[in-house]
């Protein structure tokens, strides 16, 4: 009995530290059922196999993607998967694809995300905010990769963003080259 007590203690300690680390409220960690119900990780009721797929990573635990650009080659409508791999062990990141390029748009959208942070998703409220969004965002904890599908959109560029309060100022956020096959 003492060393389970122990280690619920150890345990809360060390959260504790890794929170007080990361700076900020902590935030609860997302589940499976809270992301599909709340606008995270989940198939938004597409079906089917995706024709394409296109991976991001996280730089470690800097608030960077591993890349500012990424090009798909895929037909308008078809399902394209979206893969995040959050290798940043101290940080909850997110991805969303939004249908704009214009850099005020996607600040817009990203605050009004911030705004609505109690949803621990960082999803916007606002439906006119919502409509930006092509597709369920990809959210992941540190250390998981996630997924999302979407339609894909007609041949062009589009701005891919973090909602997670911060990223988007610090620099995460790059363009989406989608290709008509």
């Amino acid at each position: 009995m003492k060393k389970s007590v122990y280690f619920v203690v150890t345990l809360v300690a060390m959260l504790s530290v890794a929170l007080a680390a990361c700076g900020g409220t902590p935030q609860p960690v997302p589940t499976a059922e809270t992301m599909s119900e709340e606008g995270g990780n989940g198939d938004g009721g597409i079906t089917g196999p995706p024709a394409a797929t296109v991976q991001l990573g996280v730089q470690d635990d800097k608030l960077a993607f591993d890349t500012n650009t990424l090009e798909v080659t895929i037909a308008e409508g078809d399902v394209l998967a979206v893969q995040l791999n959050n290798a940043s062990q101290t940080r909850n990141h997110s991805f969303v694809l939004l249908n704009t390029t214009d850099m005020e748009e996607a600040d817009a959208y990203v605050k009004a995300a911030a705004e609505a942070g109690a949803n621990n998703l960082f999803v916007p409220t606002d439906p006119a905010m919502q409509e930006l969004a092509l597709g369920e965002q990809v959210y992941t904890v540190p250390g998981e990769t996630g997924e999302a599908l979407l339609l894909a959109p007609a041949p062009g560029d589009y701005l891919f963003v973090s909602t997670v309060p911060g990223s988007f100022a610090a620099g995460m956020h790059g363009t989406l080259t989608v290709k008509a096959p």
